[in-house]
């Protein structure tokens, strides 16, 4: 009983320590110290649900592994601790180990008690106990532990409803604080009407609102659709960055129109470095009529500095700037239009003072461009002989003056038929458009209006689009009329000025021709003359499009020899027949074309001619070309011009007949003096030929000599492979070549490593020069060449001695591999043939004997040593291929069976196959596999025939015969010698060549009488 009143007043204590404690973590862990101290265990734990309200985690606890209270999560069902939130009740388990819900919390738990921390009947948490101890909790325990939980759940109830109180008051601040600093901020920037101050307020204005140190304003470029860096505070970037749409967190935000906020730019890979160091970052759209015209942006140092709060209040913030940038554009739209209007007023009244037509024309596109802020603008008028619209001015459009655009065409060519001022806000989606400006978006026209009638259009463009609004194009119709006012006045003033000008040019003319003419006749050059005809026509009849064309009489037409204005035609051929300048050259009469369009002879000069004229050149009445000249205008010139024209090329004609005649005579003494020159200097240049031939022969007939001895030389030294032969010719070759008293050739021995004498030839004589010549093969030296003389050597006979030397080498070194090489030959055969013999003891020395008779047969043929040489070492290996025969075959006493005896006549082709990488027998391997074939044809192994056997198969095939049937075998006795021969008499014809069969009787029958025995080759 003491017990249960000691824990019931600790009980008390416990509420009233939980009902001081106001934060929800403290009062946590406060009721898991009361836990621990009423029911007197280390193991107890606090579980609160999350804002979910599904997820239950711990929140306080003591004997808890640190990892399992913070990675540890709950819900309901889950474990002991959900079985009690589910059910709402009390859970207690005497043994854990039994019940298969348990989640482990505490190593070496035994028994477990949890209580749902329940507020109005609903949880929001449990308060769980676990002991090491099987049925560690009693009734008792299981009564305060229920009342503990009760007071526990107040507690905490009453404590998380003050923290949502706190979070509502400091929100209720927060709302209010961002109310009073956005009214603030609008009223700041509606006052700031420039558009770069306002730029400027609106950075210190989110500064002072959003309490951030860095933060920029960014732009939309309509043109290029790029975001621009307009202002910025705290940024390491310089102003006027551009940014793609949908690059960065910038970027994306102006293309998607949606609010962007980063935790940490580190891990963000859109983030483009703005800040140094910068961890977070926040962007929301400026919008204007739904439309995305800027972004806003700030930065922090620190991770996740922003939240949802910081989003809306900046986003707020935009909407501000959005109002105060289109306030600032249309307060600056009225100034503009304003100063526009008296721009425009004076610029009317500077235009109509200006009475230059062509003046006028840019004088107009100036003004313009200064009064309505135009770069690029352009004057088309019509065309004065079509309907067409032609450029006249422009500025900023590049080469375009002349460019025709048909009336109905393009947004021009639509203003000028319609009579309407046309404003199109975005070109390329306009079908008519006609491109004047590279990258031009938009573009403005209106009709050049006079008297009712429209002489022409003037236009403007932008590469920005929609920047041209209904304004804009008010001022620049009103514009448009001043123009064409000043546009008549020029026109009128210059038809006056142009008729007074014409009478004096023609008295002027009258005046220069007669200069021009006698300026002509004194220049002599061709070339000359006809660039001066062009320059007089230019400055004295005031021809800008001139040509020359002179007759070539072998071909029969006209060649353009000069011409100014007309482009490149120079050396272009006019045939006479069906033209206009062969009707000038036939009848000798000059001819005026007023309008080039409607006469089919006419012959294209320069782009755009409308009238033409041509005046025929000649000389005492025979015509030589003609003069020809163009202009763009319909009926340009008139008969005064002609006439003008043909005295012109009158004077022009004998200018060039002179020239001709001049330049004949010139070219003639310039080809004799160059002739004369010619001639002396091809004498020189003979003689210092002839002289370095004669050198060169000299040269040459030493060179062919010393080449000829080297070949003969060379030739020498290696037509033998005899090693002190080739020495001796190697030392008789070098006396022959150069003249020296003693030659000695040393040899270095491979054994002792020293140089020996090998050959010498002649004594040296006391004081005579000595020369040593190393004698090389590749790398190695294989001795030394001594030569001596009375004189010393030359250039020349170093170089033939070097040569010499390396033929030498070469030739030596071959004979001593040629003897190396018999040496192994004749050491191979020995070991081979001992190789068959020793398989079996009745062929013992067959092989020798066969070598001896065959080579004694080949000597009664007739045939050379080399053949005989062959001869013996095919007979020698006749039967190498036996060596691949099984002994159970080739020593059968009996019989063989089909089979045995195929194996047998297969040995011919396998010797054949053993030899054949033996490259130095040559063809000796041919002669061992065909010494089975029979003259008849009915042998092995290819069946061969007749003569068709290799000779030396045949000879070494009857040598085989005769052997073995004169000697022992396992299966039969020898033969008698009478016998054998009645054998091979039988079978000459058949299986033996008859001629062999003679030789071999011829052999025999000089050994039956005491001729020589047969012996192999040397």
């Amino acid at each position: 009983m003491g017990d249960a009143i000691a824990r019931l007043r600790k009980l008390v204590e416990a509420a009233r320590s939980m009902q001081a404690a106001s934060d929800p973590d403290e009062l946590c862990d406060v009721v898991v110290r009361w836990a621990r101290a009423v029911f007197d265990l280390d193991n107890c734990a606090v579980l609160l649900f999350e804002p979910d309200g599904e997820t239950l985690r711990i929140r306080a606890a003591h004997g808890y592994e640190p990892n399992v209270v913070e990675s540890w999560r709950g819900g309901r069902g889950k474990g002991l601790t959900g079985r009690a939130v589910e059910e709402g009740k009390l859970v207690v388990v005497g043994d854990v180990t039994a019940d298969p819900s348990y989640v482990e919390g505490v190593s070496g738990a035994r028994s477990e008690l949890a209580a749902p921390l329940l507020v109005e009947g609903k949880p929001i948490g449990v308060l769980d106990l676990e002991s090491g101890r099987a049925g560690a909790f009693g009734d008792l325990d299981l009564a305060l532990f229920s009342s503990f939980a009760d007071q526990s759940a107040a507690a905490l109830h009453n404590a998380l409803l003050r923290v949502e109180a706190e979070g509502k008051r400091r929100e209720a601040e927060r709302t209010a604080f961002e109310m009073t600093a956005l009214v603030a901020a609008g009223r700041k920037l509606a006052s700031v009407l420039d558009p770069e101050r306002l730029l400027i307020e609106i950075l210190g204005v989110v500064r002072e609102t959003m309490r951030v140190p860095r933060c920029a304003v960014l732009l939309v470029d309509e043109t290029t659709r790029e975001l621009v860096l307009r202002k910025a505070v705290g940024y390491g970037v310089p102003e006027g960055l551009r940014i793609p749409m949908g690059k960065g967190v910038t970027g994306e935000v102006a293309s998607t129109g949606r609010p962007a906020r980063v935790g940490d730019v580190s891990r963000d890979g859109r983030y483009i470095a703005g800040v140094q160091g910068g961890r977070s970052e926040m962007a929301v759209p400026v919008r204007l009529d739904s439309q995305v015209v800027g972004v806003l942006d700030v930065e922090a140092l620190d991770p996740n500095a922003f939240d949802d709060s910081d989003e809306r209040l900046l986003a707020a913030l935009a909407d501000q700037v959005a109002a105060a940038l289109h306030n600032a554009n249309l307060t600056g739209r009225v100034g503009r239009r304003a100063q526009r209007l008296a721009l425009l007023s004076r610029a009317g009244r500077v235009i109509a003072t200006v009475l230059d037509p062509d003046a006028v024309l840019y004088r107009i596109l100036e003004l313009a461009s200064e009064a309505l802020g135009f770069q690029r603008c352009a004057l088309l008028l019509k065309d004065p002989f079509g309907a067409d619209l032609l450029v006249r001015a422009a500025l900023g459009y590049g080469d375009v003056v002349g460019k025709r655009i048909p009336s109905g065409q393009g947004i021009c060519g639509t203003v000028f038929r319609s009579g309407t001022a046309e404003v199109v806000a975005d070109v390329t989606k306009d079908d008519r458009y006609v491109r004047g400006l590279v990258g031009g978006r938009t573009e403005m026209a209106a009709p050049l209006r006079l008297d009712g009638t429209i002489i022409g259009v003037l236009d403007a463009e932008s590469p920005q689009v929609a920047a041209f609004d209904a304004d804009d194009l008010d001022l620049f119709s009103g514009f448009a009329s001043h123009a064409a006012v000043a546009i008549q006045n020029a026109g009128l003033h210059d038809e006056l000025e142009r008729r007074t000008a014409e009478l004096d040019r023609r008295a002027h003319r009258l005046a220069i021709l007669h200069k021009a003419g006698q300026a002509m006749a004194t220049a002599l050059d061709p070339d000359v003359v006809l660039h001066e005809v062009l320059k007089l026509a230019g400055t004295a009849l005031a021809f800008s499009r001139c040509a020359v064309l002179l007759l070539d009489r072998e071909k029969g037409d006209l060649v353009v020899r000069a011409s100014v204005g007309y482009g490149d035609i120079q050396g272009k051929r006019i045939a006479l027949e069906g033209t206009n300048s062969g009707e000038v050259v036939r009848d000798g009469k000059g001819l005026l074309i007023g309008d080039v369009t409607t006469d089919q002879r006419y012959v294209q000069g320069s782009s755009g001619a409308r009238c033409e004229m041509i005046a025929p050149m000649k000389v005492r009445g025979e015509t030589i070309g003609t003069l020809d000249a163009e202009s763009p205008v319909q009926g340009a010139y008139d008969q005064d011009d002609l006439e003008l024209l043909e005295v012109f090329a009158a004077h022009a004609a004998a200018s060039i007949h002179n020239a001709r005649m001049f330049q004949k005579v010139e070219d003639a003494n310039t080809a004799l003096r160059a002739n004369i020159k010619e001639m002396e200097r091809l004498n020189r240049e003979l003689e210092q030929y002839a002289r370095q031939i004669a050198r060169a022969n000299d040269a040459l007939e030493r060179q062919v000599r010393q080449l000829l001895a080297l070949h003969r030389a060379g030739q020498t030294i290696t037509s033998s492979l005899d090693l002190d032969t080739t020495l001796q010719h190697i030392l008789a070759m070098t006396r022959d070549i150069i003249d020296t008293s003693s030659s000695t050739i040393k040899l270095l021995d491979v054994e002792t490593k020293e140089l020996r004498v090998r050959a010498s030839s002649g004594e040296s004589k006391q004081g005579e020069l000595m020369v040593d010549v190393p004698l090389r093969v590749g790398d190695r030296t294989i001795g030394v060449f001594e030569l001596a003389k009375g004189k010393a050597f030359g250039e020349e006979e170093h170089r033939m001695l070097e040569t010499l030397a390396s033929q030498a080498s070469i030739a030596i070194e071959n004979a001593r591999l040629f003897d190396e090489t018999q040496r192994t030959y004749y050491d191979t055969l020995r070991s081979l043939a001992g190789a068959l013999e020793a398989r079996d003891a009745y062929t013992q020395g067959h092989s020798e004997r066969v070598a001896k008779l065959s080579m004694r047969i080949a000597e009664k043929l007739g045939l050379p040593e080399e053949d005989r040489k062959e001869i013996y070492s095919a007979a020698l290996l006749h039967d190498i291929g036996k060596i691949g025969v099984r002994d159970e075959v080739l020593l059968k006493p009996g019989r063989l069976t089909p089979e045995e005896m195929a194996i047998i006549r297969g040995h011919p082709i396998f010797g054949d196959a053993i030899l054949g990488p033996l490259k130095f027998l040559g063809k000796v391997t041919g002669m061992v596999k065909h010494h089975h074939e029979r003259w008849d044809g009915k042998g092995y192994p290819d069946g061969l025939k007749g003569e068709d056997i290799p000779l030396a198969s045949r000879i070494v095939a009857i040598a085989d015969s005769f052997d073995a049937l004169t000697s022992d075998r396992p299966y039969r006795d020898r033969k008698t010698l009478g016998e054998t021969l009645r054998i091979v008499e039988e079978e000459t014809g058949r299986q033996f060549d008859p001629q062999v069969v003679k030789a071999l009787f011829g052999v025999l029958g000089e050994t039956k009488s005491g001729g020589d025995e047969i012996a192999e080759p040397s």
